[in-house]
């Protein structure tokens, strides 16, 4: 089996094809991620750690911080433990913007797996399960 043709087919079908989203078009994917991050994962933290844990430059989180600080969705505020670092907080607008674009990736996965139908959906459910356990391939 040519299993690069077939990585190279796997690759462009998912990039050009785009499921619609509504909800998340006004925000970046860095924001998106931010977002998340502090509704699901930990609020109230350093823009270093969100850099660290999502794998996105400081400029990039600075810039993503600004915006969704502009749009109300984050608030930076003074740390606790020392004034002179800045802690990035989830607003309440910012959780209700979380929560929405987690229903909204829920009900894009549920029309996917509907169109597949019983048998292919959890097919492709049972895939994706072994992919994920994969190890990561050796960076030489």
């Amino acid at each position: 089996m040519d299993y690069h043709a077939l990585a190279q087919e796997l690759i462009q079908t998912l990039t050009y094809r785009k499921l619609p989203t509504e909800g998340t078009r006004q925000l970046g994917s860095g924001e998106r991620g931010i977002l998340n991050y502090l509704h699901y994962t930990r609020d109230g933290v350093m823009a270093g750690e969100l850099s660290r844990e999502l794998g996105i430059t400081t400029g990039r989180t600075a810039i993503a911080l600004k915006n969704l600080e502009s749009k109300g969705l984050v608030r930076r505020q003074p740390a606790q433990e020392d004034r002179r670092c800045v802690q990035v907080c989830i607003t309440s607008e910012g959780a209700g913007a979380a929560e929405a674009m987690w229903r909204e990736v829920l009900d894009t996965t549920v029309y996917v797996l509907a169109s597949l139908g019983e048998e292919d959906a959890q097919e492709y459910v049972r895939i994706l399960k072994r992919i994920a356990a994969l190890p990561h391939p050796r960076q030489d």
